[in-house]
């Protein structure tokens, strides 16, 4: 490859980076972390596939242990084999409570259909998720965890990814009500993470779905590639040009 190749596609590559900060800017909270590539996410496991969608694999639910001692539980940390779910406890978070030896925590995906609607123009974007922890062996259920209690994290699906749009924790004790409580969007990991003593269920709330291939980072990515290929043939065009003339010249 001769330096005018090599120095063009240098340019190239630095026209198409530049070009890939302007069209991953306009995405706001939803940017593309340039440095990570352009693979896209892994899908998401739905109980209940939006309608106009393919069918997904099912999400994985998870049982998870904490071991008790004597004197405070340690830190653990869990996640489904899907990774939509990660759970972290902190030092202490589950009470003591004699005879016992062990805390069992179950998380459950279910269907939103399953719920009302969350109303102040949100979606539950996703699946819902039943967390809940029984003693044993005595089987009793915790009632909650104590502080610093449990971070919890949920992926929230790429649809629901948009310019601009903020999603938070959705809580619920039982099936009648969601109530928002806040929570942290982590929008390039599409994550929802929440600090928390509570247990019941739990989803991400967020504008409505959006139509499949509506995603703006699906939008981004494919806009940022067919620019790097458009730079680069003009490129190799305007190179072959060049030689053709220096054959003619010579």
């Amino acid at each position: 490859m001769s330096r005018r190749t090599l120095a063009l596609t240098g340019a190239a590559s630095a026209i198409a980076y530049v070009c890939g900060v302007i069209v991953t800017g306009s995405l706001g909270s939803q940017r593309l972390l340039l440095l990570d590539g352009l693979a896209p996410p892994p899908s998401y496991h739905y109980v209940q596939t939006p309608p106009g969608m393919a069918p997904s694999k099912r999400p994985y639910a998870g049982t998870f242990t904490v071991r008790l001692g004597r004197g405070k539980s340690r830190v653990y940390a869990f996640s489904t084999k899907d990774q939509q779910v990660y759970i972290l406890l902190g030092p202490g978070a589950v009470p003591p409570r004699p005879g016992q030896q062990r805390l069992e925590i179950h998380v459950q995906p279910l269907a939103p259909s399953g719920f009302p609607e969350p109303g102040g123009n949100l979606a539950v974007d996703g699946n819902v998720y039943r967390v809940v922890a029984r003693y044993l062996p005595g089987g009793d259920l915790l009632a909650r965890f104590a502080r610093p209690g449990m971070t919890l994290h949920l992926v929230y699906p790429v649809e629901a990814s948009k310019p601009g749009a903020r999603h938070v924790m959705l809580y619920a004790h039982d099936r009648s009500r969601w109530q928002p409580v806040g929570g942290h969007d982590l929008g390039v990991q599409q994550q929802v993470s929440l600090r928390t003593t509570r247990l019941g269920y739990y989803a991400v709330g967020g504008p409505p779905l959006a139509r499949p291939g509506a995603s703006p980072v699906a939008y981004a990515e494919a806009a940022l590639a067919a620019l790097v290929v458009a730079v680069l043939a003009v490129l190799i065009f305007l190179e072959g040009r060049t030689r053709r003339r220096r054959k003619r010249a010579g």
